[in-house]
């Protein structure tokens, strides 16, 4: 299924045009890389997607209920905001996940000091019970393949909670 296609798009601000003759679509489950030179035409390109700048020529096609989102290469004039709050903060609910996944993972490395627990690193923990399953066993660590990989089990036990 096609979800983005272009057609023979132009755009000039004079000689020589910026963007001549540019047609390509975009596949579902495609990924795509925009490469050339400064002053090609990629961020004109990716604005026109974006429909902040309209082109001399050409047709552009989305699929229907297709959202196209733009990060501009500058930061907002006079923000103090990191580059990682402008991001998230274009991502509405998604944004407010990774901005609640970055807010656990902060608050997972205090209370790890605090409670002075080995320093892993958190995704590099593999939580093993022993044989006899209960959940108040300390955790083992192993790898696999290229990475570590978080399996089950909680931190209860270190911290002195109860449940399973």
């Amino acid at each position: 299924m096609t979800l983005l296609s272009l057609d023979s798009i132009g755009l000039s601000y004079g000689l020589p045009p910026l963007l001549e003759g540019v047609s390509f679509a975009i596949e579902r489950g495609e990924r795509i890389c925009l490469i050339g030179r400064n002053g090609a035409g990629k961020s004109t390109l990716l604005r026109i997607i974006a429909g902040e700048l309209q082109p001399d020529s050409g047709r552009i096609h989305l699929s229907q209920g297709l959202r196209i989102g733009y990060l501009a290469q500058d930061l907002p004039a006079g923000s103090a905001a990191s580059v990682f709050e402008v991001v998230v903060s274009g991502l509405g609910e998604l944004g407010a996940l990774v901005r609640g996944i970055s807010t656990a993972r902060t608050r997972w490395g205090r209370m790890r000091a605090d409670l002075s627990l080995p320093d892993w690193p958190s995704s590099s923990i593999d939580w093993k019970n022993k044989a006899d399953g209960r959940s108040n066993n300390a955790p083992s660590v192993s790898s696999r393949g290229s990475g570590w990989t978080p399996r089950r089990g909680l931190i209860r036990s270190r911290a002195g909670c109860s449940g399973g």
